[in-house]
């Protein structure tokens, strides 16, 4: 099998062992960085590329992470699942809710649209693109 980074378009955000979480949200309240990613939708998540009350529940390996958003911006709400981190050009509202995103998987599954590598990642689709990039092709919020 492929590693995450070079399988096919990998929805393969490693799950973060809850050990991780915490130091990711510390590391998230100490770090300061100017703000240059869109975000989509506008005014959803604040205009931080960390914030202490994001909580991270997977990564792509490269520095970047799916989030539960606990401080949403003007528009968003809280509870929201969004992508962050500072390699980011835009910053993506993913689901309304962690249901919403686990009922994206479940579904995926049901669909037979995946595999597990080696390394036990989930992957999703056909296409060589990984899941944080083919954000932007796909309908978001993703919904089940």
């Amino acid at each position: 099998m492929q590693s995450c980074h070079e399988a096919e378009y990998t929805f393969c955000p490693e799950w973060l062992p809850l050990e991780e979480v915490i130091r990711e949200v510390e590391f998230n309240q100490d770090e300061a960085e100017e703000m240059t990613a869109a975000i989509v939708p506008e005014g959803a998540i604040k205009e931080e590329y960390y914030h202490a009350l994001w909580l991270p529940f997977a990564t792509d390996g490269f520095g970047n992470f799916l989030a539960v958003d606990t401080d949403p911006g003007e528009t968003g709400t809280k509870g929201q699942v969004i992508t962050y981190g500072s390699d980011l050009e835009t910053m993506y509202v993913v689901a309304e809710s962690l249901n919403d995103f686990l009922a994206f998987i479940e579904k995926t599954i049901d669909s037979d649209q995946y595999h597990i590598d080696e390394d036990g990642r989930f992957h999703y689709g056909q296409d060589e693109v990984l899941f944080f990039d083919k954000l932007k092709e796909m309908a978001l919020p993703l919904k089940g």
